[in-house]
């Protein structure tokens, strides 16, 4: 089977989208293709979208109401098998999808940025897992929301000298 492929973007970044959307087509691959834009008349490419997607099309268009964003969590709070999420848009769209994907595996969340850098769309949020790579082992270690580096690099067996300061 092949992976569903869930595509957020916004107007500043459609074109590779569609090009994804036609390729995906052509080998017959499931997807969902959800298209975030102001209004249908601020929306480049929609009728084009329309042919080509058909059903798999989720039009939103929040007419400048922020309550009527893509709900980015609800959307991607469970994983289908080999789901890739693939994201072009604004910062804080990134920045969500990133916040809303903390579990799923490496390399399955793409994005691309125009500008800014990867730091502004780090999560926000600090109770999430993340990971940590060791630049001497070139090890990468899994951090849960619920630990500490420490308490992960202790269950590892690292052997090291610390002073743990209170907060």
């Amino acid at each position: 089977t092949r992976p569903l492929v869930w595509s957020a973007v916004s107007f500043t970044a459609v074109s590779p989208m569609i090009a994804m959307a036609h390729r995906l087509n052509a080998i017959g691959a499931p997807y969902s293709f959800h298209y975030c834009a102001r209004s249908a008349a601020t929306a480049p490419f929609l009728a084009e979208l329309k042919a080509l997607c058909g059903e798999r099309l989720n039009c939103i268009f929040t007419e400048g109401n922020p309550a009527q964003r893509l709900n980015i969590p609800a959307l991607l709070s469970q994983r289908p098998a080999a789901a890739h999420v693939y994201v072009c848009g604004p910062i804080d769209m990134v920045r969500a999808v990133r916040e809303a994907t903390p579990d799923w595996p490496k390399g399955s969340v793409h994005y691309e940025l125009f500008h800014g850098d990867e730091e502004a769309t780090a999560p926000r949020s600090t109770d999430q897992a993340f990971d940590i790579v060791l630049a001497k082992s070139n090890r990468t270690l899994r951090v849960p929301a619920d630990k500490k580096i420490l308490e992960v690099l202790k269950a590892e067996g690292m052997a090291m000298e610390f002073v743990e300061a209170p907060l």
